[in-house]
């Protein structure tokens, strides 16, 4: 039967490395979740690991329909066969700063508004510097 399409096994073989990790993970998520929903019984574990295997599971699906044009784009700029269209600064210290306001953000949820507020300042003072900085070409 030549021409027939390949089969299942020969099309998951072809997907990206990045898509059978995530599936992996999610599969492994949705065997424990089952696991511990049969024999635990705490709602709050067994809604864990099914949103985990969920979320595992969507970012692997996005990670197959995606993967693959931007690898082809990504050795493209590498080959020089079109111009590089990304720019990052190499070194900064805004993005620490980034993640510190986020943190301090999330925690000031649980502390206090003194401390969101520090976080957000700190976070968008960051922001402003790493796109004002992303934006000289540095």
């Amino acid at each position: 039967m030549s021409g027939s399409a390949p089969g299942l096994g020969t099309r998951i073989k072809g997907w990206p490395h990045e898509t059978h990790v995530f599936g992996g993970v999610g599969l492994a998520f949705l065997v424990i979740g089952t696991l511990y929903a049969a024999t635990g019984g705490e709602a709050a574990g067994i809604v864990l690991l099914l949103g985990s295997c969920v979320l595992s599971f969507t970012y692997a699906v996005y990670l197959l329909r995606h993967a693959r044009p931007v690898q082809a784009s990504i050795e493209a700029q590498e080959e020089g066969e079109v111009p590089n269209q990304l720019y990052l600064p190499e070194q900064s210290l805004w993005p620490a700063g980034i993640g510190a306001g986020g943190v301090l953000v999330l925690t000031g949820f649980a502390v206090g508004s003194w401390v969101l507020v520090a976080g957000a300042i700190l976070l968008a003072r960051s922001v402003v510097g790493f796109v004002v900085e992303g934006r000289r070409r540095r």
